[in-house]
């Protein structure tokens, strides 16, 4: 029987059996987190581990060949998680945003005086996450493909080598990142704003 997303934790992902069933029956394979994910191996969901861990999460999704990433909750709030944060054996399991401080709820979050949703850092962190997948995107303009090595893997292996071992300097991230940008800038013919280029972005 074919089943349409495999979703095993990052501590339970196996390489080669996940491959396969992407590559020989067609099936995804999405990453889900929990507190008991523990180090060396990433977690994006717990406030108290460094913030490189959630914005890293995308770029070894696409060095795994990942489809996708699964998070039970966002907004867990009992009990409330600014006063106590510990659910789960773990302080941020279940919500990576937080409710507006006077409890309400934002009528129209476009109004300035409405109360929003408050980001976590975590979120704003994995945002970013996918922002870099984009820039990964753009470079080879194609998805990540089992078996076939693209240049974002050559820029990726800068400063990862697996789950478990990778940089956790942010400007090694930061400097590969800006590697990627100047690449893209020479592929796409990209010139500063006032220049001429026969086929540039603006």
């Amino acid at each position: 029987a074919q089943i349409d997303i495999w979703m095993p934790t990052i501590s339970n992902y196996q390489v080669t059996r996940a491959q396969n069933r992407q590559r020989f029956h067609s099936e995804e394979v999405w990453w889900y987190f929990l507190y008991g994910d523990r180090p060396p191996l990433p977690n994006p969901t717990i406030i108290d581990r460094p913030g490189i861990e959630a914005r890293i999460i995308t770029w070894l999704a696409w060095q795994e060949r990942l489809d996708g990433l699964l998070y039970y909750s966002i907004g867990d709030w009992s009990p409330d998680p600014w006063n106590d944060p510990w659910t789960n054996d773990a302080n941020g399991d279940g919500f990576m945003l937080y409710p507006p401080k006077d409890t309400t709820i934002a009528t129209n979050p476009c109004v300035p005086s409405s109360n929003r949703l408050v980001p976590s850092i975590r979120w704003e962190l994995l945002s970013q996450g996918m922002k870099d997948y984009e820039y990964l995107w753009l470079l080879d303009q194609t998805n990540p493909r089992i078996g076939k090595d693209t240049e974002a893997d050559n820029f990726i292996a800068e400063f990862i080598v697996s789950r478990t071992l990778f940089s956790r300097v942010p400007t090694d991230l930061a400097d590969t990142r800006s590697a990627i940008a100047d690449r893209l800038k020479t592929k796409l013919n990209y010139v500063e704003p006032g220049g001429v280029c026969g086929n540039c972005l603006s």
